[in-house]
């Protein structure tokens, strides 16, 4: 079915968590040229899964507006105190991982330079985990900060040697799969466009977004080139202009 722009129960909510998610692709979003659309013509009740449930180890977190609007925007990590959001990880999968500000760990705590840290200018206030950027998307390392030291290390230039006595925090690495995972379910229905719905392994839940059962797919409420509202792919792949198949 074609997404329309008048209200309906739940439509907004489901909306919002739908556009949540689209950083979180690399590929550029698709197009979608079948306008016929295969719905009873009978509303769906998603009533009971439009609210996140907290879980043993995530709480929601909320965006909330004057008029008592609100809008999920994350999900607080107990375990590590720190926000974090559902991604795609290279080596465990859907997990909820910080959302901290990216930064660069090449300093460290000893004379070997094993022991990394990170100077307390380039720690955002208050955060218990850093995230070390990547190569690609969901290429990133994440640390828990932990004590205080007062002289630092780098082996840029060859061998370890006294950096600075700035002020820094010893870093520990977290592996991937110590975040909480989560599955992805599409939920049945009669028409053609179903809420994805994302339960995680601490029993917290969400609607990650939409599904299309017709194609088989993870889709998006965006415009097309004529604005025309449309629900097109997520995951699409890139179409190079530089390299064939053929001599």
């Amino acid at each position: 079915m074609r997404p329309q722009r008048r209200s309906l129960p739940g439509l907004h909510f489901f909306l919002s968590c739908a556009v949540l998610l689209l950083p979180l692709a690399c590929g550029g979003l698709g197009t979608d040229a079948d306008s016929v659309g295969t719905t009873t013509g009978e509303p769906d009740d998603w009533s009971a899964y439009l609210d996140p449930v907290a879980g043993s180890r995530l709480r929601p977190i909320f965006r909330t507006a004057d008029d008592g609007s609100r809008m999920l925007v994350g999900w607080l990590d107990t375990l590590f105190d720190t926000p974090c959001n559902f991604s795609h990880t290279p080596d465990a999968g859907l997990r909820c991982v910080p959302t901290t500000a990216g930064t660069d760990v090449w300093l460290y705590a000893d004379a070997d330079c094993t022991q990394p840290v990170l100077q307390d200018i380039w720690i955002p206030e208050g955060a218990t985990v850093v995230r070390e950027r990547g190569d690609s998307c969901f290429d990133h390392s994440y640390y828990q900060v932990g004590e205080a030291v007062d002289q630092i290390y780098y082996n840029a230039n060859g061998p370890c040697q006294v950096f600075s006595n700035d002020p820094a925090h010893r870093l520990t690495l977290i592996a991937h799969e110590e975040f909480v995972s989560a599955t992805l379910t599409p939920l049945e229905s009669p028409n053609r466009i179903a809420p994805l719905l994302l339960q995680a392994d601490d029993g917290s839940q969400q609607i990650f977004g939409a599904w299309d059962h017709l194609h088989g797919e993870e889709v998006a409420a965006r415009s097309d080139t004529s604005e025309q509202l449309r629900w097109l792919g997520r995951w699409q792949p890139r179409v190079s202009t530089t390299y064939y198949a053929d001599a």
